[in-house]
């Protein structure tokens, strides 16, 4: 019987003497490296439970990048682009005056939200719902309640324009474009108005 020969390479790191650094030689998979001072939240899910649940789904929205249905490993950087205690408390100012248990008020958030910058996808309504609750923003939903709510935002978000909130001139959206003009003062001048008209 032949030995198999093992791979062995001589590696050689170069860097500075207490520069901090993390070495890794070898093959990697599945690994998540935090930044220094981060949090890092996984979640184990089942496959197949998860696919039974979300088979029958109305939500129209977009899906983050590498998520498979189940549990984000961070709701706030999978939804928020700047996912810190400014913009949290700047959201839940805006949510309190303006969400008034209204999906389609929760939805013109969004848009404001993502014409000023602020999240990294318009129609992604669960990450964004889970999100708020994760910060306080809303009230822990059901999973009943949190897809009841996500399907009206949709059903909003399909009667809007794809452009940018400044730029509706259709009459039937003149009231929510006013909505939306007073949900991005609401937000202050740090996080203006980013879209093309």
């Amino acid at each position: 019987m032949e030995e198999k020969k093992q791979d062995v390479r001589e590696v050689h790191n170069h860097f500075e003497a207490h520069s901090n650094c993390q070495v890794f030689n070898g093959p990697i998979s599945g690994a998540i490296f935090a930044m220094p001072g981060s949090t890092v939240h996984q979640h184990v899910g089942n496959a197949e439970e998860e696919a039974g649940e979300t088979a029958g789904d109305k939500v129209e929205e977009v899906k983050e990048d590498g998520t498979s249905g189940g549990e984000e490993t961070n709701c706030h950087s999978a939804c928020f682009k700047f996912p810190n205690d400014f913009t949290r408390e700047r959201v839940a100012a805006a949510v309190k005056e303006f969400y008034h248990g209204s999906a389609a008020n929760l939805a013109l958030i969004e848009i404001v939200l993502y014409d000023h910058g602020q999240l990294k996808k318009r129609n992604a309504h669960t990450a964004f719902l889970k999100a708020l609750m994760a910060w306080g923003v809303i009230e822990e939903l059901t999973d009943v309640k949190l897809q009841k709510l996500a399907n009206g935002m949709a059903a909003k978000m399909r009667s809007m324009p794809s452009e940018g909130y400044k730029g509706w001139t259709d009459k039937g959206c003149v009231n929510d474009r006013g909505l939306c003009i007073d949900i991005g003062k609401r937000l202050g001048e740090s996080m203006r108005y980013g879209r093309q008209v």
